[in-house]
């Protein structure tokens, strides 16, 4: 992977204006997105286009969204614990405030993938 494959986005409406364009442009066969939210809104583009997935390019998201379910495809994704994230980010919080001690927050969590119709 390059960093110009890296799409940075400031807006959602990017997506349809500029990345499917380059997505289709440079012949990608997959799209990773940051969380379910940004994959939601690439499968609307996807479809505003005429295009249809996975048939133009493999699709995931991130998180296992409930928004998600809003959707007449399921977009692969993949889930963590909300209670291990909520823990973790307590105790960070925790020592952050309580013991004032600045510590960056990088974990290595188990996700679980769930497969989809997108991939």
């Amino acid at each position: 992977m390059k960093d110009n494959d890296i799409f940075i986005i400031s807006e959602i409406t990017e997506i349809s204006k500029t990345v499917i364009g380059i997505i289709l442009e440079r012949g990608y066969n997959a799209v990773f997105c940051f969380n379910d939210i940004v994959a939601v809104s690439m499968y609307h583009a996807v479809l505003r286009e005429g295009l249809r997935l996975p048939a133009c390019f493999s699709l995931t998201g991130f998180d296992n969204s409930p928004v998600l379910k809003l959707l007449d495809k399921q977009i692969d994704t993949i889930n963590f614990s909300v209670e291990t994230l909520g823990y973790e980010a307590g105790k960070w919080l925790r020592t952050c405030i309580v013991d004032r001690e600045y510590k960056d927050l990088q974990l290595k969590i188990e996700g679980e993938y769930i497969p989809g119709e997108t991939v």
